[in-house]
């Protein structure tokens, strides 16, 4: 493996290894509800030994093909993701469905998968596009979902993360967001879910408490996205931001990563001792510096 640097600037982006705390933290609670959480939590921190799922997993393999690569390119993520498929665990029932499709013909593009895989690793591709945000965001997400809904989703998470590590404020991070789940909601198979950028509309408004009940927090793109995406506007730190997403109960992993993603990518701080925590670190923000890297130079 490529010797790293043990230590980034404190004014870099640091979403990926956000991306990865947010997983890491949310793992242990996946699938329960708010009120056990609280009654389980430790002090507000981190746990020992954390593990990272999925999530992060599929979300290093988009960003080693798209810097192979130098661009996103479906058929080289399917080829990663095939390949790698014996690290995958837990995985998603949509992406489940697309592995075993793609290794029969690693050529087809998905049409189907309403769930959130697709939003959940979108975020290297808001490091590395400049340009072109949507259309690289789709390419990805056909390689496991193929529906409007998932589209749109993965849309909102990559267009919020090329607004955070451009230092725009929070309205203009949303802005974006927003726009990302209309011109997303354009591809793909249409279905009759609710649209993503009115439901984020809806989630700003909505106390943290209430999100669960109102917007839900289960696997489907159109609970999870809008849920993190609330949770990142409406909280001060990244420490905050990750501890809240978790606190929501539901698909904790996968909803913290993608608040760990964006406001990794926004706060460009995170706590030391979750970060050394990650064994991945090194990993991580080592893939996080050659996408922009790539974006400058585009």
């Amino acid at each position: 493996m490529i010797k790293m640097k043990n230590d980034v600037p404190k004014d870099e982006s640091k979403c990926l290894i956000g991306l990865a705390i947010g997983d890491a933290l949310g793992e242990p609670f996946e699938g329960y509800p708010a009120p056990q959480i609280e009654k389980i939590w430790k002090n507000n921190d981190f746990f020992k030994n954390p593990e990272i799922t999925d999530d992060t997993i599929l979300t290093i393999l988009v960003a080693e093909s798209i810097i192979e690569q130098k661009d996103v390119i479906r058929k080289e993520i399917a080829k990663k993701i095939i390949s790698n498929e014996k690290k995958l665990r837990r995985i998603g029932p949509s992406t489940s469905n697309a592995i075993r499709m793609l290794k029969s013909d690693v050529n087809v593009s998905s049409s189907v998968g309403t769930t959130n895989g697709a939003a959940m690793r979108a975020s290297p591709i808001g490091l590395f596009c400049c340009n072109k945000i949507i259309e690289k965001t789709v390419e990805a997400s056909k390689v496991t979902h193929g529906t409007d809904v998932a589209v749109s989703g993965a849309c909102c998470i990559s267009l919020t993360v090329d607004a955070a590590i451009k230092n725009l404020d929070k309205d203009d991070c949303i802005n974006a967001c927003i726009k990302g789940a209309r011109e997303g909601r354009k591809f793909g198979t249409q279905t009759d879910f609710p649209k993503i950028d009115e439901l984020i509309e809806v989630a700003l408004n909505t106390p943290a408490e209430k999100l669960p009940g109102t917007m839900g927090v289960g696997i489907q793109t159109h609970e999870s996205v809008p849920c993190a995406i609330s949770i990142f506007y409406n909280t001060k730190n990244f420490k905050e931001a990750v501890i809240s997403a978790v606190r929501l109960g539901g698909d904790t992993d996968t909803i913290a990563s993608m608040v760990g993603a964006i406001s990794g990518a926004f706060y460009k701080e995170v706590p030391d001792g979750w970060r050394f925590a990650i064994g991945e670190r090194e990993y991580l923000e080592y893939l996080e510096r050659e996408l922009l890297e790539l974006k400058k130079a585009l």
